[in-house]
């Protein structure tokens, strides 16, 4: 579904200098898994442009605030540390995404996020609760706004929470 990439320029310099850079290849009606950018650095930016294809992508901050806009060539969004989020393509023909990370991406920058039921876990008014994995097995909660998972739920075509 993606792959780690490397855009070399005619004069044979890399892009980005201090980062590094993914393709995504989205077949039609796909979509990646939720994720929380769990990079430490705040000024780290994933710039994400449209190859091609068209889609949608689904992001909340870090204060709640969740946009669902449109993925079309010459479109670029930025994810930064503290984001959900999932890309998905709505389109008739295979979405291609490249996202360039800097500085660069490295494992444990991001944890896929796992929805959880209402169980025993203390809810908070307009979030559901979710699981990140942590380091060592153990897990660790995370409250991510309504209207994000209902948007990835509806996009999956489930149920939402």
């Amino acid at each position: 579904m993606y792959r780690l990439a490397e855009i070399v320029e005619p004069d044979g310099s890399s892009t980005p200098e201090s980062g590094n850079t993914v393709v995504f290849n989205l077949p039609p009606g796909a979509m990646t898994e939720p994720v929380l950018v769990t990079k430490l650095q705040a000024e780290a930016t994933f710039k994400v442009s449209v190859v091609r294809g068209t889609g949608k992508l689904i992001k909340a901050n870090a204060v709640g605030e969740v946009e669902h806009s449109a993925l079309n060539p010459g479109v670029i969004a930025t994810i930064r540390p503290g984001d959900m989020y999932c890309y998905h393509n709505d389109g008739d023909e295979e979405l291609i995404l490249h996202d360039v990370a800097v500085p660069a991406y490295e494992e444990g920058d991001d944890a896929q996020l796992y929805l959880m039921p209402p169980r025993l876990l203390p809810q908070r008014e307009g979030y559901n609760s979710c699981e990140i994995p942590g380091p060592n097995g153990e897990g660790a909660v995370v409250y991510v706004p309504q209207r994000f998972t209902d948007l990835v739920a509806n996009a999956m075509r489930l149920p939402s929470a």
